[in-house]
């Protein structure tokens, strides 16, 4: 048996997943699908020994917040969390504001208040361009980034006639440049995983994350309308992650004493 041991400095991790709600297609010169969106289970830990004090932001008007765990303040005009490590608090165990499947035990436990916590969990209404679409009219699927950031991990799943599911998978696709989508194997919830752990996630929170998101990565999409997202025929889903310079473009955050890494990974799943 191989035993891997994570040796961390203060280091901070979040995954969550944008979810376009509506869509409409434009045309400027080119179609491009343009979402309001909130970004669902943001979920954020941290690793190693915490400072004394840590702040947490979000550089967004705190009306875009609609749910947070533990609740948040205001710090400088922003919403934001302050941490203390839990262990110069006498240890004192109450409640804690946490879902027990988002719980990784390799993550450092922190006081935001008086109250400990796993982690930090928030959801928020953010301005968002979908931009890897579709092409219509072909007689292949043909996907294409008409956005100015690449995109990463790229999942197409879909069905044949005989209803045996399949999956496409591209590890990046640039701006501007269109890719043939041809059926393979079916990806697992393995590979899902594995993709964080290729991150610096840890074990517990790549699993949580799977947990929560790789059974909706591979179904029909929840909210379907007239004006979402052009689907081929035996299409299913579309899923794939921001890279970082998108995602802080989207939504900033801060944490201040700089953490040695802050690693954010956010999916979206394309309607």
């Amino acid at each position: 048996m191989t035993i891997v041991l994570f040796l961390y400095g203060f280091s901070v991790y979040e995954w969550g997943v944008l979810d376009p709600t509506v869509g409409k297609v434009v045309t400027n010169p080119e179609p491009v699908h343009l979402f309001p969106a909130e970004v669902e289970a943001p979920v954020v830990y941290f690793y190693g020994e915490i400072p004394d004090s840590v702040e947490f932001t979000l550089d967004c008007p705190a009306k875009a917040l609609t749910e947070t765990s533990p609740a948040f303040t205001r710090l400088k005009g922003k919403p934001g969390w302050v941490l203390r490590p839990l262990s110069k608090n006498g240890g004192e165990e109450k409640s804690r504001p946490s879902t027990p499947c988002w719980d990784d035990p390799e993550a450092t436990r922190f006081l935001v208040g008086d109250t400990p916590c796993n982690y930090i969990f928030y959801e928020a209404e953010v301005q968002f361009t979908q931009n890897l679409y579709f092409l219509p009219g072909k007689e292949e699927m043909t996907l294409c980034n008409a956005g100015r950031f690449h995109v990463l991990d790229v999942l197409c799943v879909g069905s044949d006639e005989a209803g045996t599911m399949w999956s496409a998978y591209f590890p990046a696709i640039q701006p501007g440049e269109p890719v043939l989508v041809r059926p393979g194997k079916m990806l697992t919830q393995v590979n899902a995983e594995s993709r964080l752990l290729d991150l610096g996630f840890t074990e517990g929170a790549a699993r949580a994350f799977a947990n929560q998101w790789w059974p909706v990565f591979t179904t029909w999409p929840v909210r379907k309308s007239e004006e979402s997202l052009y689907m081929p025929q035996g299409f299913i889903s579309l899923t794939y992650r921001l890279c970082p310079e998108e995602i802080e473009e989207i939504l900033p955050a801060r944490v201040s004493p700089a953490p040695e890494r802050f690693v954010r990974a956010w999916w979206v799943l394309a309607r």
